[in-house]
């Protein structure tokens, strides 16, 4: 009889020892695959983190490219604004006076400089000319002929006393007289006074006017009888 309580008691013995060692595997593998699933979570949580910041700096780099047009866009026409006024300015203000006094002493820099091309800047075109008398016909000086016409003028004398050349070279600003004051000035003095009437002057035997746009240019020349 002892004998078979025995037995029972180690065969329950045994099944619950199994029983549990089955239970700390499950254990085991239960805290394992939550384990698992917690790495897995991090990963994923970190590769979505990394996507979305991949995202942004795609975000970005798209903007910095769309602002590329615009850029070289704006950069090319300030540029050619910056071009176009340099070079509207440097024409203004080398060659187009307003002002009579500024036109005469630019005029006259480019005369004794000789510098042909430069000179045609301040002369109107077609140049007029004309004859020694009121019936000659007048002449119409074309660019490509002025600088030897204009040499030739620079020649003549101005009143049988000086070349043109010299009277240029002699008055760096001479006074510059209009309506009575002009009639008045005294006699002989008229050799060494500009003629001004508004928009009109004449200096010496060139008459200078003012344009269409309000700038002084040389419009006459008169020869004198050979």
């Amino acid at each position: 009889m002892e004998e078979k309580k025995t037995s029972k008691i180690s065969i329950s013995t045994v099944l619950l020892i199994l029983a549990m060692i089955v239970i700390a595997v499950m254990g085991l593998c239960i805290f394992k695959l939550n384990s698992d699933k917690n790495a897995e979570s991090q990963k994923a949580a970190a590769l979505q983190s990394q996507v979305e910041g991949l995202k942004g700096t795609v975000s970005s780099l798209q903007e910095q490219t769309d602002k590329i047009p615009e850029t070289t866009t704006s950069s090319t026409t300030t540029q050619d604004q910056t071009e176009t006024t340099s070079e509207t300015s440097g024409i203004e203000n080398t060659y187009n006076y307003s002002d009579l006094k500024e036109f005469w002493t630019n005029f006259r820099a480019a005369v004794l400089s000789g510098d042909y091309n430069e000179i045609k800047q301040f002369v109107k075109f077609p140049l007029q000319e004309p004859g020694p008398y009121d019936s000659d016909p007048v002449k119409k000086i074309k660019e490509e002929d002025f600088e030897e016409v204009f040499k030739d003028f620079l020649k003549q004398y101005d009143n049988g006393e000086t070349t043109i050349f010299d009277w240029i070279k002699d008055h760096e600003m001479p006074e510059m007289l209009g309506g009575a004051d002009y009639d008045n000035n005294g006699s002989g003095r008229y050799t060494d006074i500009a003629r001004v009437e508004g928009d009109w002057a004449r200096f010496s035997d060139m008459v200078m006017e003012k344009d269409e746009s309000g700038y002084w240019k040389v419009t006459t020349i008169y020869v004198s009888e050979e």
